[in-house]
């Protein structure tokens, strides 16, 4: 289970802060203590495991190596022979080695409210959302043909954040700090 300090937005790199920290009585097994309105993404794939591919490729080195010592006239019907014979001599190891293994990622983003904290957070975020199709529970899609605002709605105080504020879709524009 990650800690408070574990939680660092992979977006902006800010950490959570105290209005965040989930009460240690309200932790729960779901989403354990993920800040409030922090988002957790967790990126899994499965790739191919090297020793199980090493195996393989050994195997059949083995099976091409003894098939030439077999005449060319007995080849086609020994192979199925020399097949079982390594796959047999391969079993156990087989049996104890995955084909594949899970690698998988999990970062965190900070909740849009803190993106005047970090510049283009939100932009980021609504990027991924829209990828995953994820509804962001707060933040209106905007409409067509409006795609500079989002209108951003703090649910704990039901406040409307002032226009001057509120988050833009549009790309985030870099700027030289000197």
């Amino acid at each position: 289970m990650p800690t408070a300090t574990d939680y660092e937005c992979v977006l902006s790199g800010l950490l959570p802060n105290d209005a965040e920290t989930v009460p240690e009585d309200q932790i729960d097994e779901e989403l354990e203590d993920l800040p409030i309105g922090w988002t957790e993404v967790r990126l899994r794939r499965r790739i191919p495991n090297v020793p199980y591919v090493e195996i393989q490729a050994v195997k059949q080195a083995m099976f091409q190596q003894e098939l030439t010592k077999v005449p060319k006239e007995h080849r086609r019907d020994s192979a199925g022979v020399v097949r079982i014979q390594i796959d047999a001599m391969f079993a156990s190891l087989e049996a104890r080695t995955p084909a594949y293994v899970v690698d998988e990622e999990t970062v965190y983003v900070a909740p849009p409210t803190r993106e005047s904290e970090a510049g283009g957070l939100t932009n980021a975020q609504m990027q991924i959302f829209q990828a995953l199709d994820i509804d962001w529970v707060g933040l209106d899609q905007p409409e067509d043909g409006d795609d500079n605002v989002v209108d951003a709605v703090d649910e704990s105080t039901n406040d409307e954040r002032p226009e001057a504020e509120a988050p833009s879709l549009a790309p985030a524009q870099d700027t030289a700090v000197s």
